[in-house]
C-alpha cells in the first residue's frame, strides 16, 4: 500500500527517534537510509534532511506551478496548502516491499 508524504515523514522521524544510527545515516546519506527503509528512490532524486532544533524551523519552497504568473492569488494558495501534503508524492517509491 502506498504511504503519503505525512505517514512517510513521521515513519522516518519515529525511525530516528529511537535508532541513533538510523538518524546518523538518514542525516549523512538519506538515500542509503531511504534504502535501508525498502524505499527506492531514483538516483536522478535528491533528498535533503534537516533537523528542527528548539531554535530552528524549516520551511520548504515548492516549485511553482508552470502557469503560476497566470493563475490568481486564490487558486495559488490552495494549490500552496495542498503542496505540502501531496507535491512530489510519487518521488519515492513507498510502496511497501511485497513479500
Amino acid at each position: 500500500m502506498k504511504k503519503s508524504r505525512e505517514e512517510l515523514n513521521a515513519e522516518i522521524n519515529i525511525r530516528a527517534w529511537k535508532d541513533p544510527q538510523f538518524k546518523d545515516l538518514l542525516i549523512k546519506d538519506p538515500n542509503a537510509a531511504f534504502a535501508q527503509m525498502g524505499k527506492n528512490v531514483p538516483k536522478n532524486v535528491k533528498i535533503y534532511i534537516h533537523e528542527e532544533t528548539e531554535n530552528t524551523t524549516h520551511f520548504v519552497l515548492h516549485k511553482a506551478p508552470v502557469n503560476a504568473k497566470n493563475m490568481s492569488e486564490s487558486e495559488l494558495k490552495k494549490i500552496a496548502a495542498a503542496a505540502g501534503a501531496t507535491y512530489r508524492e510519487n518521488i519515492c517509491a513507498t510502496e511497501e516491499p511485497r513479500g
